[in-house]
C-alpha cells in the first residue's frame, strides 16, 4: 500500500499522514493523556483529546489569567 492509499483509507492528505506519523514516532505512541498506541492505525483512530475548563485557574494553560474575582 502507497502513503497516498494509506492516507486516503484514513481520509487525511499525505502531509497530515507525514505529520501524524512523526507525531507518534516522537511520542514513543503516547498522547498528552498517557494513553499508549500500540500502531499507527490506532494512533490515528484516537479520539482527539478534550479539554475542559477549570473553575479555578481558567483552564489549561490560562494560570491565574483565565481567574475572575
Amino acid at each position: 500500500m502507497t502513503k497516498r492509499e494509506y492516507a486516503t483509507k484514513h481520509g487525511i492528505t499525505v502531509a497530515q499522514l507525514q505529520r501524524e506519523q512523526m507525531a507518534y514516532l516522537q511520542c514513543e505512541g503516547y498522547d498528552d493523556a498517557g494513553n499508549e498506541y500500540d500502531t499507527l492505525d490506532a494512533w490515528l483512530a484516537r479520539k482527539p483529546i478534550r479539554e475542559t475548563r477549570d473553575p479555578y485557574d481558567g483552564g489549561r494553560g490560562a494560570g491565574q489569567y483565565g481567574r475572575e474575582d
